[in-house]
């Protein structure tokens, strides 16, 4: 048997997944909703269910070995466990790595999104070669990866590269963490197209 393993992008909006190849090629991927105000059964069983609909087209006697996941932070990457991720706040305190794995009964492994993309750019895409890189992700949120000499920097508790929310203005905009003028009041995908709207519209944007 060779190893497929499928890799999930979780985020804000919308959960992509594909699925990957032994030779890493990723030769088939979906998209649907998060829609995380479902609740943590609904996510698990949406992203289970697109897993066993791409293993059926399997040749036979191969299936998807393992599972990484990765997702909007805070995310306690050793347990699997999403923290208090503004961003999907139906997931508050999940153990998705366990929920998950028991539903597929295969190794999942789960980690912040901007680390694991960053990852995934240092040694497929433009950090190749490079020791040291510093990759920024801007989607529903904005998040940032450090890698020096190869390796992740985490920080304490896995809080490193947390820039979405930190505080820009403080007199500004409420952010979907509660505080005032985050960064990503000022550069995330939504607030970006809100800006853009508002100016289109002639009015300041807020």
């Amino acid at each position: 048997m060779t190893h497929w393993v499928a890799g999930i992008d979780l985020g804000g909006t919308k959960i992509e997944v594909g699925l990957i190849a032994p030779d890493n090629r990723i030769v088939a991927r979906r998209r649907f909703p998060t829609e995380d105000h479902l609740g943590p059964a609904s996510v698990v069983e949406r992203i289970a269910a697109c897993i066993d609909d791409l293993q059926a087209q399997l040749p036979d006697g191969e299936a998807v070995a393992a599972v990484g996941v990765c997702t909007p932070g805070p995310v306690d990457h050793a347990s699997g466990t999403l923290i208090d991720p503004p961003n999907v706040p139906g997931l508050h305190h999940t153990p998705l790595a366990a929920l998950l794995g028991e539903r597929l009964g295969v190794p999942v492994r789960i980690d912040h999104d901007a680390k694991a993309t960053g990852l995934g750019e240092y040694h497929y895409g433009a950090g190749r070669g490079e020791r040291s890189m510093v990759y920024v992700i801007v989607g529903t949120g904005v998040g940032i990866a450090i890698i020096a000499d190869g390796q992740i920097y985490r920080g304490e508790h896995n809080s490193a590269g947390e820039f979405g929310h930190t505080t820009m203005d403080r007199f500004g905009a409420v952010c979907s963490c509660g505080s005032r003028g985050c960064v990503e009041t000022f550069m995330s995908g939504p607030w970006l197209a809100r800006r853009y709207a508002a100016a289109q519209r002639g009015e300041t944007p807020t």
